[in-house]
């Protein structure tokens, strides 16, 4: 997929409301080696790319989806596939066999690829006025009440869901890992 078709221009009307999309399909191809570094390292015979299988599952949770079904109820897929670099949407099925069989597989390619990404992008942290550089460590609770989930329990916000932890690097909020 060639990224470089894409262009981000300000306009005065809205296009498409997840335009946002394209940025993390660039900043997966410019600033990473996921798909090389995945696709060779997890050798696949035939079927999806473990990559698209990868971008796939970052892209969901950007357009406000949290689960493999979602792939089913988008309104642009030509868009998404584009703006991620997909020759074809993936199934549902397909998302989830393959997301449940290599998550824990993959896992260390996603946090190469977020090191890399700040690495590579040299994006400006900013200290606070002792000069230090903050790290802000916190869970997040995400409510999935009466969602029939595995792993669903109740948080500290009174509901039933899952609190996922995520470690941010500077002021500007930098997501550095997360569990």
């Amino acid at each position: 997929m060639n990224y470089e078709t894409l262009q981000i221009e300000q306009g005065d009307i809205n296009i498409v409301s997840h335009g946002g999309l394209a940025l993390i399909g660039q900043a997966i191809q410019r600033y990473t080696h996921l798909s090389r570094e995945l696709d060779t390292l997890i050798p696949l015979r035939h079927g999806t790319k473990h990559s698209d299988i990868l971008k796939t599952y970052t892209a969901m949770p950007c357009l406000g989806k949290n689960d493999f079904e979602a792939i089913n109820t988008l309104e642009n897929a030509l868009y998404f596939m584009t703006a991620i670099g997909l020759k074809e949407l993936l199934s549902e099925p397909t998302l989830r066999q393959r997301m449940n069989k290599q998550a824990k597989n993959f896992l260390p390619f996603v946090e190469k690829a977020s090191l890399d990404f700040l690495s590579n992008s040299q994006p400006t942290l900013t200290s606070v006025s002792t000069g230090h550089l903050p790290i802000d460590a916190d869970v997040t609770p995400m409510d999935n009440s009466g969602s029939h989930k595995e792993g669903v329990s109740h948080t500290y916000k009174d509901y039933d869901g899952y609190a996922p932890m995520a470690a941010y690097l500077g002021q500007e909020g930098y997501c550095l890992a997360s569990e």
